[in-house]
């Protein structure tokens, strides 16, 4: 193992240790705080959830890929189910920051008795779009 591998797999293992912990302590924040359960942090969490996604399963497989290059040792099946879900979430964490931009510049520009009623439908509409529209 050469000095530039060994720093790639401790900055992948920093960023996976990082990644899990930080979007699991999200989630259980706003999950248990009564008043942080609002519209807006339910973006949040669904950032955190797609972000949680990637780390545990883009990170492992490119390990994995990166030790046994170029081969893939996992078989064909666990290929075609581990690269669309991969595809899947990194696509819904770049729509989650898209839409929570959106709803930022919203709430910025708009009154606020409008951004209350549109914020609620926009996170609804979202939310269920987001996934069906990754792939």
């Amino acid at each position: 193992m050469t000095g530039i591998q060994a720093t790639e797999y401790t900055f992948f293992s920093i960023i996976f240790l990082c990644g899990v912990t930080g979007n699991t302590l999200v989630c259980l924040v706003i999950s248990q705080t009564p008043r942080m359960r609002t519209t807006r942090n339910f973006l949040l969490v669904n950032l955190a959830v797609s972000d949680l996604m990637v780390a545990l399963l883009c990170i492992p497989f490119d390990i994995t890929l990166k030790v046994t290059h170029p081969v893939w040792p996992l078989g064909a099946a666990m290929c075609k189910l581990l690269w669309p879900a991969m595809t899947l979430f990194t696509n819904c964490s770049a729509a989650t920051l898209a839409a929570i931009s959106y709803d930022r510049w919203v709430w910025k520009f708009y009154d606020q008795r409008f951004c209350n009623d549109f914020q609620n439908n926009f996170v609804l509409v979202f939310a269920g779009l987001k996934y069906k529209l990754s792939f």
